[in-house]
């Protein structure tokens, strides 16, 4: 591809010396022609849901670069989305923040995927047009490490995402979660950070891929491992959201939430506020699966009878051929077959296919049931009586 025809998303932090140091490199790649970068800051947002248009400018960029600097949650939630919509993905760091190289290493899901040490406008600018990711665009991380991963037959599930400590909401909401996967019969996939302080980035995709809805508790800012915790939710959130997935976003507190998924993320006060949060969030999610359940069904039900009927057996043309089948299985007996067999009727006399043949191999077989009749059997050949 023509690096003069692909375009690029850079996703930052709004601090003001991160931002500063990124527009001013994101401009000196530009003026390179090598690429054409745009900010999220360039995104006409004005009476729009901010979350549509900067996913829709992901969708229409070749590449998407991040600055995981301080793991801001609106970033990570970009950039799952952007993994998920099969983008390209260079990321940069600002690896003189000590708290970031900490928070990185203890994040673990992103220690396999390779970032751009810089310290200024200048480092940024030259590790872009060093790395060139423009020539490699299949390079993805879905390609290479989801992909490869996804099953070939989806089962779906619904995949809960537990908050880090057990308060008052996470016990409502885990109640309720559990009650909702038995009552419509899809299977609970839990992440508790608990028992499981992280997955691999290619399992996160694959219970995002196989998921029917996606349900992320995250914490209080106040409480002890929030910022991580959050960020990796944020992340993942984003990349269910990036396949299309319903997610739900729960949070204690009326803090400012990211501006990203703000319309995705319902804050509450009581763990009775976010059980009825997720209520009102699941219910239609519910009548929609029960509806398709119940379609599901009948077309199975309709393929079953179907099947049922091509099995089944109305004879051949000629009654000749399936004297056994006549006899033993599906020969319905008439009032003329009945006359006959009592007497009173001697001729069969008819079109061809009316049931004479039919009848008379019935009628033999009855009567030879009887071991005081002798039947004797005679075929005019061609029906020619002078054959006889």
């Amino acid at each position: 591809m023509n690096p003069h025809n692909v375009s690029g998303f850079f996703a930052y932090p709004s601090k003001a010396d991160i931002a500063e140091i990124i527009k001013n490199g994101i401009a000196k790649i530009n003026e390179t022609g090598a690429v054409h970068l745009k900010t999220w800051e360039s995104c006409r947002v004005g009476g729009k849901l901010i979350i549509g248009e900067i996913c829709k400018e992901i969708n229409a960029a070749d590449i998407f670069c991040a600055d995981l600097t301080g793991l801001n949650h609106n970033v990570m939630f970009e950039l799952g989305f952007a993994i998920a919509r099969n983008k390209r993905i260079w990321l940069a760091v600002d690896t003189t923040v000590v708290e970031t190289r900490a928070d990185l290493a203890k994040l673990k899901m992103l220690t396999t995927v390779g970032y751009a040490q810089y310290c200024n406008s200048n480092d940024l600018q030259g590790k872009f047009l060093t790395e060139q990711p423009w020539i490699d665009l299949a390079a993805t991380i879905f390609n290479q490490a989801i992909k490869p991963n996804l099953p070939s037959v989806i089962h779906e599930t619904i995949f809960y995402l537990k908050s880090r400590h057990t308060t008052e909401a996470s016990t409502l909401i885990s109640k309720e979660v559990a009650k909702v996967s038995n009552a419509i019969g899809i299977p609970l996939i839990i992440d508790d950070p608990r028992e499981t302080t992280v997955q691999p980035l290619a399992w996160y995709g694959e219970q995002a891929y196989v998921a029917e809805s996606i349900i992320v508790h995250l914490i209080n800012p106040a409480r002890e491992g929030a910022h991580l915790h959050n960020a990796k939710y944020s992340f993942v959130a984003g990349l269910a959201h990036g396949l299309g997935k319903p997610v739900l976003m729960l949070a204690q507190g009326d803090a400012l939430a990211p501006l990203d998924y703000r319309d995705l993320l319902k804050q509450y006060q009581t763990g009775s506020e976010a059980e009825r949060h997720l209520r009102n969030w699941i219910v239609p999610i519910m009548e929609r699966l029960k509806t398709e359940t119940s379609a599901q069904q009948l077309y199975l039900n309709t393929v079953k009878l179907a099947q049922q009927l091509s099995e089944l057996k109305v004879g051949e043309p000629i009654a000749e051929n399936e004297a056994d089948g006549l006899i033993n299985d599906y020969f319905v007996e008439t009032t003329t077959y009945r006359e006959a067999l009592d007497g009173r009727q001697a001729i069969f006399v008819g079109r061809k296919g009316a049931g004479k043949s039919a009848s008379f191999i019935k009628l033999s077989a009855a009567l030879l049931a009887d071991k005081r009749n002798l039947v004797c059997v005679i075929k005019p050949l061609s029906y020619e009586m002078h054959g006889i």
